[in-house]
């Protein structure tokens, strides 16, 4: 796949995760009217921060995009994805922490057991969080795609050099008595 192909491929694939996640945290408002609850506000909190860190992510991706556009500068493009990366792993580090923990996804199923007027709202968290998980792994794979492009790119414009016995080879032979006599060998 062309250098350019990949990076744009990697800021369509973090659009589509930073959409599944904007539908979560959107969804995260139709709560039943009139009740509150902590899980409710965590999940909120939790999406938006996610959502900020993949906006930044995919601002990185896209100056990586451009930088590999026309004449394509490949530090720059580098730079831009180690920041895209780090910004990812971020979200990649607190996703499970915010969303899809044990003890959220415990606090959901108590809420909906104890509050059943709950059952619909805590089904579509739980189908929201679960969404998430194939676009990421997209994101991942994409993401790998672009650093394994990026380094053919750059293995390409490398040049080596090998050294091949060029010159003189000196050796120093023992003569008649206590001398030393050094000749030329080729």
């Amino acid at each position: 796949m062309a250098l350019e192909t990949t990076f744009r491929d990697l800021g369509a694939r973090l659009n589509d995760l930073i959409g599944v996640l904007n539908e979560l945290h959107v969804s995260v408002g139709f709560k039943p009217p009139h009740d509150e609850t902590a899980v409710a506000d965590d999940l909120g909190e939790g999406s938006l921060h996610l959502v900020g860190v993949l906006n930044e992510s995919l601002a990185a991706a896209v100056q990586a995009q451009q930088a590999v556009t026309n004449h394509p500068d490949l530090d720059r493009a580098r730079k831009a994805l180690a920041v895209c990366q780090e910004r990812f792993n971020l979200f990649d580090k607190d996703f499970p922490t915010l969303l899809a923990s044990y003890k959220q996804l415990t606090a959901l199923a108590r809420l909906a057991t104890e509050r059943p007027e709950w059952i619909h709202w805590v089904s579509n968290m739980k189908q929201g969080i679960e969404d998430c998980h194939e676009p990421m792994a997209t994101v991942r794979i994409t993401m790998a795609a672009c650093w394994q492009e990026l380094a053919e790119r750059v293995g390409m414009n490398s040049v080596s050099v090998h050294n091949t016995s060029v010159g003189q080879r000196i050796v120093a032979r023992p003569s008649a008595g206590n001398d030393v006599r050094y000749e030329r060998v080729t």
